[in-house]
């Protein structure tokens, strides 16, 4: 549609897989001059802005967005724009999502049987082991692949649960006093126990490395009781560079790609384009109050995250798959993150400050 209304050519590449897809795209980010020759622009997550802005690979987009009408920027969320588009102080993003994660459940399975909805991980798993196996159902659905995207997120919503209680600005990997990272700490050893249990009580399906859907499927065909996962299983030259702001700008325009990104307002857009007005209002109020707790978890995006996020994804795999000790994953894993950190920091660990 962009193509024949402005009859610009778009040339989108993708990568096969999620591992070769972290290699080129921190290859490509943390050398400006690879970047500008190869492609103008990347569809990435927030975890890669701590290694583009080290280098300066973005532009400032401020200017751009703040004449831009199609955007709607001002009725997107606040923390929407704040969490993830925005970083020393310059915009150098535009969104085409907002993954506000949440615990999707069968209420009316959850009525038949008596049961009330989870508000703990250890209540979850309490949930989940008395259902599991009733009607033929799991108790829970998950991604425990190579890819494992819930595992990877799992880490991260977990642990923030126990090690970030004063918002979003204390962060949740790096303890604020010490200034260490906390992969080898108890909350870790805890988030990685929750995780097991979860896996235990959970359907057997198993990505490929290439595929890193979430449990989505499984879910709405109803096939377990719960998942944990985004709001896509409710819903089922400077000349170059203004085209490339373009393309994207259409694209996170509203009714292009995901509404989430806008304040949902009262749901009027949701119940316009079809869905049932009580589903939608209940799924948009969780939405909104995730996006608008005062402790939201954000992803991090110091340099070095990317790290971070690959280390996540094989500790999950180590312990479910490869059933391997809790306290030799932890050990590895906070040895090769603090072997990352010291590249970028050295051994002056208050560089994390800035």
């Amino acid at each position: 549609m962009y193509q024949l209304t402005t009859g610009i050519p778009i040339q989108f590449d993708s990568i096969a897989t999620l591992t070769q897809y972290a290699t080129v795209r921190l290859r490509s980010i943390s050398n400006p001059s690879v970047l500008n020759l190869t492609h103008e622009a990347w569809l990435v997550t927030a975890s890669a802005m701590g290694d583009g802005l080290a280098v300066g690979a973005f532009a400032d987009l401020s200017h751009l967005v703040s004449l831009d009408s199609r955007l709607q920027w001002t009725d997107m969320f606040t923390q929407t724009r704040e969490a993830g588009l925005i970083y020393g102080r310059q915009v150098i993003a535009l969104p085409l999502s907002t993954y506000s994660y949440q615990l999707h459940y069968r209420m009316d399975l959850l009525a038949k049987y008596n049961r009330t909805v989870p508000t703990t991980w250890r209540q979850l798993i309490e949930t989940a082991s008395q259902l599991n196996g009733t009607e033929g159902k799991w108790g829970f659905c998950g991604n425990w692949g190579p890819c494992a995207l819930l595992g990877t997120n799992l880490v991260k919503l977990v642990m923030a649960s126990m090690t970030q209680a004063l918002g979003g600005s204390q962060g949740w990997l790096i303890d604020p006093d010490s200034l260490q990272n906390l992969v080898d700490s108890p909350a870790m050893m805890e988030t990685l126990d929750i995780i097991k249990a979860l896996h235990r009580l959970s359907s057997p399906f198993v990505s490929s490395a290439q595929d890193c859907s979430l449990p989505v499927p499984l879910f709405v065909t109803g096939e377990c009781f719960m998942t944990i996962s985004h709001g896509s299983t409710f819903k089922s030259a400077p000349e170059l560079r203004f085209f490339s702001y373009s393309v994207l700008s259409y694209l996170a325009s509203a009714g292009v790609l995901d509404a989430l990104v806008l304040d949902p307002d009262s749901g009027r857009r949701w119940i316009a384009a079809g869905y049932q007005a009580d589903d939608a209002t209940r799924f948009l109020a969780a939405h909104r109050a995730s996006l608008q707790h005062p402790n939201m978890h954000v992803q991090i995006r110091i340099p070095g995250a990317s790290a971070f996020v690959s280390t996540a994804g094989n500790m999950v795999l180590k312990i479910t798959a490869q059933q391997q000790d809790h306290e030799r994953v932890m050990a590895e894993a906070a040895a090769s993150l603090t072997a990352s950190f010291t590249k970028l920091f050295g051994y002056n660990t208050s560089l994390f400050r800035t």
